[in-house]
């Protein structure tokens, strides 16, 4: 009697155990894309803000009032993609919309980030820009929240 082992019929393989848990839950792939996106970009950004403090040893109260500001668009984002998981209808066109956002919020953090690591009369500057973008990106989430649930109340699906 050896000790191998002996492939059971009941083994799956991990791929197939993913597709069998989306399957079940009846998440779309357009609904993964755009999970994923929120959170890639939520760790960049957090990593990007962490490089652009001067000393993050004395981070306050202050700025992790700043910090909700800045990541709580991408918090909205991943919120509505969440709700939306199972809906087909404009799947697509919604993960088109929620990575257009993230992607502006991403390249112009990641601009800064690099301006402020690469330039010493950048550091001296009031970057405005950075702040301003996320207020767009607060309108444009929230835009499209309304938008979500208001869609999701017309079709009947708000009682689940």
């Amino acid at each position: 009697m050896s000790n191998e082992m002996i492939p059971s019929e009941s083994a799956t393989r991990p791929v197939d155990a993913l597709a069998k848990a989306l399957d079940e839950y009846k998440i779309t792939t357009p609904a993964i894309l755009s999970i994923s996106s929120c959170f890639i970009t939520l760790i960049a950004e957090f990593i990007m803000m962490l490089l652009t403090t001067n000393k993050p040893s004395s981070l306050g109260l202050s700025d992790l009032l700043i910090l909700i500001y800045v990541m709580g668009p991408v918090a909205v984002l991943f919120a509505i993609a969440w709700v939306t998981r199972r809906t087909r209808k404009n799947a697509w066109a919604l993960t088109l919309v929620i990575v257009a956002i993230l992607s502006w919020g991403l390249w112009t953090m990641g601009e800064h980030t690099y301006q402020f690591l690469s330039d010493p009369e950048y550091r001296k500057l009031q970057a405005i820009g950075i702040f301003a973008v996320p207020l767009g990106q607060w309108l444009a989430s929230g835009s499209l929240a309304a938008g979500a649930i208001f869609a999701r109340q017309r079709q009947g699906l708000g009682n689940e």
